[in-house]
């Protein structure tokens, strides 16, 4: 699994691996794959919903999504990756980039380690509005769901976190960010030199939400 390590104007970093199929993935089974068949059913009956309160629906599913974590996919899908390729600037030497990796997974494991606890704690509540609220219980399942994507990003995490897990680190010069450019000029330079299809929409998803480099579980605006 490749990791791209790019760096920002006012020195915040941010990690970035394109969406791509991990080598070994087998299909998710048990409780993950009873709860990915409940999220694409519960989609699709959101989706098209001709109700009078479908929109709304609509519009409050949209909103939920839009508030989760932009690197929350890759550090699930380090679950299944059998090594791992740091791809960090040529100005930042082995040691540093380790450092940062390391800092990074250990600040994540914090975070959603956080969240866990909290949508464990919160879900039984959220299901009592079943009976008060029309149409599908969005808020219920949703907080449901979460559960299991913080609890896949921590499996993630620890996984990328043992000693015995093949890290490579490797310097390019085309992540090296020019002097006098804007970091939307250098992230755009970055996807087409490196074939980052996604690095654009991560980043300016990362920067509405104001992502920090040692960003604490407390941040009220994730879920």
């Amino acid at each position: 699994m490749k990791v791209y390590l790019v760096e920002l104007n006012d020195s915040r970093r941010i990690f970035y691996s394109e969406p791509e199929a991990v080598v070994g993935e087998t299909p998710a089974r048990g409780l993950r794959a009873w709860f990915q068949r409940s999220y694409l059913r519960l989609q699709e009956k959101i989706h098209t919903s001709e109700s009078v309160i479908g929109p709304h629906v609509r519009q409050v599913w949209n909103w939920l999504h839009r508030r989760t974590f932009p690197d929350e996919a890759s550090l699930i899908r380090l679950r299944s990756a059998i090594a791992i390729e740091v791809h960090h600037p040529a100005s930042i030497g082995r040691d540093e980039a380790l450092r940062l990796w390391s800092r990074y997974l250990a600040s994540r494991r914090r975070r959603h380690l956080f969240w866990l606890v909290l949508n464990v704690l919160v879900s039984p509540v959220t299901m009592l509005l079943t009976i008060p609220l029309p149409g599908p219980n969005i808020i219920g399942y949703w907080f449901g769901f979460r559960c299991v994507c913080h609890l896949l990003s921590l499996l993630g995490i620890s996984r990328a976190r043992k000693t015995h897990m093949p890290t490579s680190f490797h310097p390019s010069e085309l992540l090296d960010a020019p002097s006098g450019e804007s970091d939307g000029e250098h992230m755009a330079r970055v996807a087409e030199r490196c074939g980052l299809r996604g690095l654009t929409a991560f980043f300016e998803s990362a920067a509405e939400q104001q992502v920090q480099p040692d960003d604490t579980p407390f941040a009220l605006a994730f879920f």
